[in-house]
């Protein structure tokens, strides 16, 4: 009694998302530093999983874009051949990789346990890794759309998906500002 929950429209029909309501709830207050560094920790853990999932995104769009941009004529050639289509999908790359490989060092630190990070450091990670996986995610999502020449964001075809999750992702938990002012902040302090 006293919990209300209220699925609203979603941006990503492929997620539900919900707002939990108490109202007169009868509960217990948990407190402490153990809690709080558990939760920080959670918290981290579900950053790195969501970025993780941004990532592939990100990547499932660029092959797309590579492999539209090897097949689509234009001007009697590929698009694929032309600098600028080479220029973008080669920086959509460069982008994923460096996404892949803070997701894969923050997973690690998460699942070092007590001989590893403290759960500070891994938060800082955490936050560093939501931030490039987000970026490249929302880029990569963009840029396909611009390689397939609009045809992308077509109910037809299935990148408009992959916009509105990249879009939906990159929501998710607040907004970046948040992350990129942890992660300064973890490279002023030392």
């Amino acid at each position: 009694p006293g919990v209300r929950r209220t699925v609203g429209e979603q941006l990503d029909g492929t997620r539900q998302l919900a707002t939990v309501e108490f109202d007169g709830v009868t509960a217990r207050r948990i407190s402490g530093p153990e809690v709080a560094s558990r939760l920080e920790g959670v918290r981290s853990r579900i950053l790195i999983a969501l970025a993780a999932e941004q990532v592939g995104l990100a990547r499932r769009c660029l092959e797309m874009a590579v492999e539209y941009a090897g097949t689509r004529q234009q001007f009697g050639r590929t698009i694929g051949s032309f600098q600028g289509i080479k220029h973008k999908l080669v920086d959509l790359l460069v982008a994923i990789e460096l996404a892949e490989a803070t997701v894969l060092d923050a997973s690690g630190g998460a699942e070092q346990g007590s001989d590893g990070p403290s759960a500070a450091e891994v938060a800082d990670v955490a936050a560093a890794s939501r931030v490039l996986a987000s970026r490249a995610a929302m880029t990569a999502a963009e840029e396909a759309i611009q390689v397939h020449g609009g045809i992308g964001f077509t109910w037809e075809h299935p990148l408009h998906h992959y916009f509105r999750r990249a879009k939906a992702d990159q929501l998710l938990f607040g907004d970046e500002h948040s992350y990129v002012q942890t992660v300064g902040e973890s490279l002023t302090a030392r």
